[in-house]
């Protein structure tokens, strides 16, 4: 009791409200890949989690996507003017996939530029190295929830399996997150066959932490280049092939030509000027550039629907049946028939969530099973993200409470504040139950979760118990015919 010792008024206020749970974030995306830069007010942040809440905020610090670099032959046949488009397309996905991710329902994220382009890059561009470097970096910061590596699809099959189970690895050990994976098409598009290389390319451990899903998917994002940097070999007119150099996309556009003099300088040779045909070349060339479109694998799009069914749902509703902005369809088309080698599988128990096109609906998420398939308790997306979400909340809030006093009266706190959180919880949906005792149980105190030893050792032991709902994941409709 406080001693006053001034005569006069002394105010005193008294908090009636109990204290509450914060809710923690669900849908908080971690990507990791290769950029064009990674700078902001001159400072580097290569190899940094750089917190960002739009596209623009990251085409700002880390700049356009790889320039593609296309080449381009001219020729002509039967006195038309035709054109082939030349060259291996670069394996940086990052740029296109956060495009897909905002398309989708994205929100705030962290990136880590695991490295800057190569200015001739190849499949060995990507190295594991950096990508393991980029993950290990996550490990550190607090606020993601979901892991998203979307250009190790470019990895071998021995170094994707390695940084996949790191991704499960750093989830299990956090448990904060949960990991986004790919399931590789392969040249035969046969999901059966598929699936079951994926399933060599993770391990058997923290397979709940987790979710795959195949095939990839036909995009409506062009791949970046300039036209500036067309490499054009002009094989038209004159008497042999080669005749014309340093031609681009923009001097067809005016009709421009250049040709190669015996003292090797360039001139513009103005006979040679075909303005009109020139332009509708340039046409024609525009749009089979236009066709240019990037394929991508789908761990991207499902960040963004996770984070759009989180916000509009909740955690605990499955992120499925929903359909994918910029998508034409997949690259494989998976049929009922063949998903069932996809999501259920015997001897690994890892399942694949398959994307699926149908005819009137469009391109739809079409399954909900983390890697952990056959295991009843975390079969579910929704239910593993649920039970991540109820910890880090209670965790982040019990916190308040050490230190404290280990007696009843922080016990009835504590429980009181847990019950509160929980009851709104089951009150939106997210717990199966009539009444709140079916629902969820929340025990603390000495006699219920503690002994007389964890008192005097400074253990305060709170036991929640919740019964998650699960998706409907088959849905049987029983049809009699009832005659007379």
């Amino acid at each position: 009791m406080q001693r006053f010792r001034t005569p006069g008024v002394h105010i005193r206020e008294t908090p009636k409200r109990q204290a509450t749970i914060i809710p923690a974030p669900t849908a908080i995306p971690a990507f990791v890949g290769y950029t064009g830069w990674a700078q902001k007010d001159d400072e580097d942040l290569t190899g940094k989690a750089v917190r960002i809440t739009s596209m623009q905020d990251f085409s700002e610090i880390f700049g356009d996507p790889f320039g593609e670099q296309y080449g381009l032959t001219l020729a002509t046949e039967n006195g038309e003017d035709r054109f082939e488009i030349t060259g291996t397309e670069s394996p940086y996905l990052l740029h296109y996939a956060m495009q897909l991710f905002y398309a989708n329902g994205g929100e705030s994220c962290y990136v880590v530029s695991a490295g800057l382009f190569d200015e001739n890059p190849s499949e060995t561009s990507i190295d594991p190295a950096d990508l393991n470097k980029g993950l290990g970096v996550l490990a550190l910061e607090d606020g993601p929830t979901l892991l998203v590596i979307p250009e190790a699809v470019h990895l071998s099959a021995s170094a994707r399996k390695t940084l996949h189970n790191n991704m499960l690895a750093q989830c299990a050990d956090l448990k904060d997150r949960f990991a986004i994976l790919d399931a590789l098409a392969g040249s035969n598009e046969d999901p059966a066959e598929d699936a079951a290389a994926f399933r060599s390319q993770v391990g058997t451990g923290n397979l709940s932490y987790g979710a795959a899903y195949y095939p990839s998917l036909k995009t409506t994002i062009n791949r970046f280049f300039r036209e500036q940097d067309v490499v054009i070999s002009d094989n038209r007119g004159g008497t042999g092939s080669g005749n014309y150099h340093n031609l681009t996309m923009p001097n067809l556009l005016t009709g421009i030509r250049h040709k190669r003099t015996a003292g090797a300088r360039l001139t513009r040779d103005s006979n040679l000027s075909v303005i009109a045909p020139e332009k509708e070349l340039y046409k024609q060339i525009k749009k089979a550039f236009g066709q240019k479109l990037v394929e991508l694998y789908p761990s991207a799009a499902l960040a963004g629907i996770y984070t759009q069914t989180d916000r509009d749902r909740g955690v605990w509703k499955a992120p499925a049946n929903v359909s994918l902005a910029q998508v034409e369809e997949p690259s494989v088309l998976v049929t009922a028939e063949n998903q069932q080698d996809l999501n259920v599988d015997s001897t690994t128990g890892k399942s694949v969530n398959a994307i699926r096109h149908f005819t009137d609906r469009g391109t739809l998420v079409w399954g909900a099973r983390t890697l952990a398939g056959n295991d009843n308790e975390w079969r579910y997306v929704p239910v593993r993200r649920l039970f991540i979400f109820i910890e880090q909340s209670v965790k982040r809030s019990v916190e308040a409470m050490r230190f404290e006093s280990n007696d009843a009266n922080t016990w009835t706190k504590t429980r009181g504040m847990t019950e509160s959180f929980l009851t709104n919880l089951w009150q939106d949906g997210a717990m199966t139950g009539t009444t709140q005792q079916d629902a969820f149980f929340v025990k603390v105190g000495q006699g219920e979760t503690m002994g007389e030893s964890d008192v005097i050792e400074g253990r305060l032991i709170i036991e929640v118990g919740v019964a998650a709902i699960r998706p409907a994941e088959f849905i049987i409709l029983r049809i009699i015919h009832k005659i007379g």
